[in-house]
């Protein structure tokens, strides 16, 4: 075949660059490392206000229920405090979950393990009868404890 490129033709610079552009392409197709654990925080937040405690994490403090009774005030029922959040990772759809004043956090999926918790020590007294506006709430995220983690019973822990 006449005009038809031999190895002899091709320039050896180019023979050189080859593996170059495919190491680039590998680079470029590898997956990113996945998410480190979010920070610990404490995250202090305002009503629909929202932090990042990790990469492409957002935690948003959606709403709150307060129906504990106000100082001066005698009522048959103590009341609850209930606050609404919701977290998301880049911009998908929203975990939605509850904290209550009290008890215990939540351990939202995408958190790996770690449980938000509300600050016991920053919530506020009930607000003034017919006071408005909802006043800042303090959250902390704690890592997955092995120790507090629940134990799956082994075959020789289960026997009498």
């Amino acid at each position: 075949m006449i005009g038809a490129p031999t190895f002899s033709s091709i320039p050896m610079r180019h023979l050189f660059a080859m593996p170059a552009i495919c190491a680039i392409l590998v680079a470029c197709a590898t997956p990113p490392a996945p998410p480190g654990p979010p920070a610990p925080g404490p995250y202090t937040l305002a009503l629909h206000q929202g932090v990042m405690p990790g990469h492409g994490l957002t935690l948003t403090w959606d709403s709150v229920d307060d129906s504990r009774c106000p100082p001066h005030v005698h009522c048959i029922w103590a009341g609850a405090l209930l606050y609404r959040f919701s977290i998301r990772r880049d911009g998908g759809e929203p975990e939605a979950f509850d904290l209550t004043w009290g008890r215990g956090g939540h351990a939202p999926a995408l958190l790996a393990g770690a449980r938000v918790e509300l600050d016991q020590s920053m919530i506020a007294s009930p607000p003034a009868h017919g006071a408005s506006g909802a006043l800042p709430v303090t959250l902390v995220i704690r890592p997955r404890d092995a120790a507090t983690s629940p134990r799956t019973p082994t075959p020789s822990s289960t026997r009498p």
